[in-house]
């Protein structure tokens, strides 16, 4: 795919040239006591800026058809060439190749759907077939892929995760209502696991009448 941008960034009257963009791919688990819900998504957006006749142009995409992409930069190249001969110029710099990794004992991209629903379901059965309390756990995660080239040469990609867990347990007795909360934030799906043996006890605990 870059050697595409490539193709692009030597378009005779382009002076400088790069484009940026993330793909992220999305996952969301909800668990209300025994009731189920999941949604998957995945999008993709970036830009691509280039110098012409020492004037800024700036295209969006969201997605990474080169041909459609190319299209546009002709028509760019065509407006820009119609303008007055801008001001702007760039420090020249060498270009840079570099693959951003984060330390994860269990990366995230590794993972199913199947796995994550089984680890959160085994989670909910400890908080209502044992403690006998309503339950919500809400899990979203979100694989991202940042990537950065420019005409100079620079290749930079960056890979991260993050996943949001947040687990809510309602006890009623009568009229005695009790709530407790607690959330948990990482990169590492290692983490995760830990939800099927029993996690931690609730740190947040609200009586609510």
């Amino acid at each position: 795919m870059l050697d595409k941008f490539w193709e692009i960034f030597k378009v005779h009257g382009v002076e400088f040239a790069d484009a940026r963009w993330e793909h992220h791919r999305i996952t969301n688990i909800l668990f209300e006591s025994r009731e189920r819900t999941t949604y998957e998504s995945v999008s993709l957006g970036g830009y691509l800026r280039l110098l012409v006749n020492r004037n800024w142009i700036h295209i969006s995409f969201n997605d990474l058809n080169i041909d459609n992409i190319r299209n546009c930069v002709r028509i760019a190249i065509k407006q820009a060439n119609s303008l007055e001969k801008g001001c702007h110029t760039v420090a020249r710099s060498k270009g840079v190749k570099e693959e951003i990794k984060h330390y994860m004992k269990r990366d995230l991209a590794s993972v199913s759907l199947a796995e994550k629903v089984v680890v959160l379901s085994e989670y909910n059965k400890i908080l209502v077939d044992k403690l006998k309390v309503r339950s919500s756990i809400a899990y979203n995660d979100d694989i991202v892929k940042r990537q950065y080239v420019n005409s100079e040469g620079t290749e930079i990609i960056e890979k991260r995760n993050q996943i949001n867990v947040t687990v809510k347990a309602i006890a009623i007795e009568g009229t005695n209502i009790q709530e407790s909360k607690d959330y948990m934030a990482t990169r590492d799906y290692a983490d995760t696991e830990q939800l099927s043996t029993g996690w931690r006890k609730p740190r947040h605990v609200q009586r609510v009448n």
